[in-house]
This record gives C-alpha cells, sequence and structure tokens, in this order.
C-alpha cells in the first residue's frame, strides 16, 4: 500500500495532476484481477495456490501496468499541450503508443506463457509468478486501451459542463424598468 501511495505521488509530480494519476491508477485493479484469474486458471490445471513469487509478480504486474498507462496519458497531454483537441490528442497518442504497448505487452505475456505451462519439475516453482504476469498484463491491456481514453473523456466533458454552467451564471441578468 505504501509504494502505491508513493507512485501516485511521484506520479503526480509529474503529470502536475492528481486527476491524471488517479487515471493511471485505475488500471491497476484490473491487472490485479488479471493476475487473480490467471493464478485461478493455473490452480484449476495444475493445483497452483498463491505463494511468494505470485506476490513478487504482482509487484512486478503493477509495475509493467502503471508503464503503459503513463505513456498513454503522457502523450495525451503532450499533444493537448501542443494545440490539439482531446479527441485528436487521443487518437494521436493511440497511433504512436499502441504499438509499443503492445509489443512490450504481447512480449511479456508470450515470454512468460511457457513458463507457465511448462509441465517440468523445476517449472512448479516459476508456475505462479508466469500465471500473474500473464493473466494480468493480458486483461489490463484491454482495459488500458479502453479505460484510460473512455476516463479522459469522462473528464474532458464534466470539465467542459462545469464551464458552461459557470458561464451562464457569470452572465449579467437584463434589468427591466418598471
Amino acid at each position: 500500500a505504501m509504494a502505491l501511495v508513493v507512485l501516485f505521488m511521484l506520479m503526480a509530480a509529474m503529470f502536475r495532476s492528481l486527476r491524471d494519476s488517479a487515471f493511471v491508477m485505475a488500471t491497476l485493479p484490473m491487472a490485479v484481477l488479471g493476475g487473480v484469474l490467471g493464478l485461478r486458471v493455473l490452480d484449476l490445471a495444475a493445483g497452483q495456490t498463491l505463494d511468494l513469487l505470485s506476490m513478487i509478480g504482482f509487484i512486478m504486474l503493477l509495475g509493467m501496468v502503471i508503464n503503459n498507462a503513463i505513456l498513454l496519458v503522457a502523450q495525451t497531454r503532450d499533444a493537448q499541450a501542443a494545440g490539439a483537441t482531446l479527441d485528436a490528442a487521443l487518437h494521436q497518442a493511440l497511433d504512436q503508443r499502441l504499438r509499443p504497448i503492445l509489443i512490450g505487452a504481447l512480449t511479456g505475456v508470450l515470454g512468460a506463457l511457457p513458463m507457465a505451462i511448462n509441465p517440468g519439475p523445476g517449472a512448479v516453482i516459476y508456475r505462479g509468478l508466469a500465471a500473474v504476469s500473464v493473466g494480468g498484463v493480458a486483461l489490463s491491456l484491454v482495459f488500458l486501451v479502453v479505460l484510460i481514453p473512455a476516463l479522459l473523456r469522462l473528464a474532458d466533458s464534466r470539465r467542459q459542463a462545469a464551464t458552461a454552467v459557470d458561464g451562464i451564471d457569470a452572465m449579467p441578468v437584463p434589468q427591466t424598468s418598471p
């Protein structure tokens, strides 16, 4: 928990925005869920339970997922700072960062998959770590590409609605004479 708080504060300082840091952190529950599902599937197939290496796998997983989300949010905010609208910035960020994110995620998943399904006697030690990695990265990748743009659009639409309401409230009311 302390590592997550420190991570959140570092991202808030980097982005200069608590909201953007929260958007990045929103991908973590999906990664943890994917890791738990991966471990559960392995438990059903090979009798794997949560052990020390599986817990280390969860910590590694959170680092991998955070990096992908940071890339997407940072690229979006850079494009917006250059004058692009949010939709154009998201389109540009996905165009420029989706391939590196996919390559990193797929190499992580496909690289750990043999370790998760290898039937050898020495492989039992690392199966949990690999299952957490495979499940977490795979599930979080789907939600990263869908969740981050949706959250950014939702926040922007709320900000625009609040600005519109403030603009209406700030308009002078015409006075009528009796």
